[in-house]
């Protein structure tokens, strides 16, 4: 039960919309990626991580084959979140409690990346999908959560054809743009469970939930290994997560963004590949932010 449980709590959700073409005008406008980039990432390695991120957008599918993938993808993203409401937790009865209800403990492994955490505590569940997996409940804390999505409409009408009401509304954000919506040093804590393979730009949604994320708050990160590259980059899977040699990174063909290399002089990083943890595999990467 607890495997079914993790496997359901990391369902992968997409981090941006089926507008893919006005979306991929926006990263490349003028308050795009270098621009955001400046509040937390220093020169040098700024420049770096922009170059090959344009390298990466030199060579990805255009609009139409993109739009098609995207498309293709969100219909059986959102297929499979009616059929978990409909059946309440498409047999996993614990998942659908944990995420369903309003006094489901937070989970041990999230209050131990919060040591020093005052009497009030705010998360952000990045990519969170219809309804976010963290427990909403912590003796002698009151635990504020938000989540966000990209197909965050789309979730608010399925609830709304189901009858249901989750206990957290899904808020409508980019995982590239959340420095729009929230200022920074906002959250203790930022979660992103198997969203980031599904992004166009990874790397600058690592760096908008650390712009976000109080000095001395973390981000967690938490995907399949190398799911893109398990799934043939069909669908919405097009990068992939990886520790290796205890270098954080993110790649696809011809590209490789090592989180550790630019990240490393504002935050604490560290990770860990566990090919057996939960049952499927899981890369955890720890960002703590200076």
């Amino acid at each position: 039960m607890i495997e079914n449980f993790e496997r359901a709590r990391c369902r992968h959700k997409p981090t941006a919309p089926v507008a893919v073409t006005s979306f991929s005008r926006t990263i490349v406008a003028p308050m795009g990626f270098l621009e955001l980039s400046r509040r937390v990432i220093p020169d040098k390695p700024r420049r770096a991580m922009a170059k090959q991120v344009r390298r990466y957008r030199n060579r990805r599918a255009k609009g139409d084959e993109i739009r098609e993938l995207w498309n293709r993808g969100v219909s059986e993203e959102i297929e499979y979140w009616r059929n978990w409401i409909a059946t309440r937790g498409a047999g996993n009865d614990q998942d659908y409690e944990v995420r369903m209800s309003s006094t489901s403990p937070l989970q041990d492994y999230i209050r131990r990346l919060l040591p020093d955490a005052s009497a009030q505590v705010k998360l952000l569940d990045v990519g969170a999908g219809p309804v976010t997996s963290l427990g909403k409940t912590w003796a002698g804390h009151e635990v504020e959560i938000i989540a966000v999505d990209a197909l965050a409409h789309q979730y608010t009408a399925l609830f709304d054809e189901m009858g249901v009401s989750p206990p957290v509304a899904t808020r409508f954000c980019h995982s590239e743009r959340l420095a729009d919506s929230f200022d920074a040093d906002t959250f203790d804590l930022v979660l992103a469970c198997n969203t980031l393979d599904h992004s166009y730009d990874p790397m600058l949604a690592i760096q908008q939930m650390l712009t976000i994320t109080h000095p001395g708050g973390v981000v967690l990160l938490e995907h399949h290994p190398n799911e893109a590259e398990n799934e043939g980059y069909t669908g919405m899977h097009q990068w992939n997560m990886d520790v290796v040699d205890g270098e954080c990174i993110i790649w696809r063909p011809g590209v490789r963004l090592s989180i550790t290399d630019v990240l490393g002089s504002v935050a604490s990083i560290t990770g860990t590949k566990d090919p057996a943890a939960r049952g499927f595999g899981l890369v955890t990467m720890t960002i703590t932010k200076r």
